[in-house]
């Protein structure tokens, strides 16, 4: 969680930077959301909300269509950070994209933090593999049905891993 928060709060700032509008959904077994703005305030508003941002276990799932078209606009470049742990995740990124969003998921890996946390051994270094063989299936099967997903381990720079993307806007914040 600290280092999605971390990556959000570096991109808002990026756009900020550019003088985009940028807001925030927080989509963690809660729906909260900042309105899309521009400016230093607003880069605090973002902050103070990415400091607050937790993952709530529930089982009332929300659907991305309670968002309002005020705080998520449909010409919107969305870039969507997760684990990718949580099918309800998976399932409101598929309809955002389907829904014709500017989508880029950033895959933040869990298994590297999993298994700095576990320390070295057979068992977790062969546990480790695996799940880094599974997360790479997920990630093939996403891109499969037309996601744009952007893998991404937490340690190398943000910017490095979003090099390869093509698109024009994207291309602006890492100029």
């Amino acid at each position: 969680m600290d280092v999605a928060a971390r990556a959000a709060g570096a991109l808002a700032a990026a756009y900020l930077a550019r003088k985009d509008r940028v807001g925030l959904i927080e989509y963690g077994g809660q729906l909260r959301w900042v309105r899309p703005g521009s400016g230093r305030a607003q880069l605090q508003r973002l902050l103070d909300t990415l400091v607050d941002a937790s993952v709530v276990f529930t089982y009332v799932t929300r659907d991305v269509d309670l968002i309002p078209a005020r705080i998520l606009p449909p010409q919107a470049l969305v870039l969507a950070l997760s684990p990718l742990l949580d099918a309800r995740f998976v399932r409101a990124a598929s309809d955002l994209a389907a829904r014709g969003f500017d989508l880029v998921v950033i895959a933040v890996s869990p298994v590297g933090p999993a298994r700095a946390a576990m320390g070295r051994g057979g068992v977790t270094d062969l546990a480790a593999r695996l799940w880094a063989l599974e997360r790479r299936a997920q990630l093939a099967e996403l891109r499969s049905r037309g996601l744009t997903i952007v893998d991404w381990d937490g340690d190398q720079p943000l910017d490095v891993a979003l090099a390869p993307l093509r698109r024009p806007r994207l291309r602006r914040i890492l100029a």
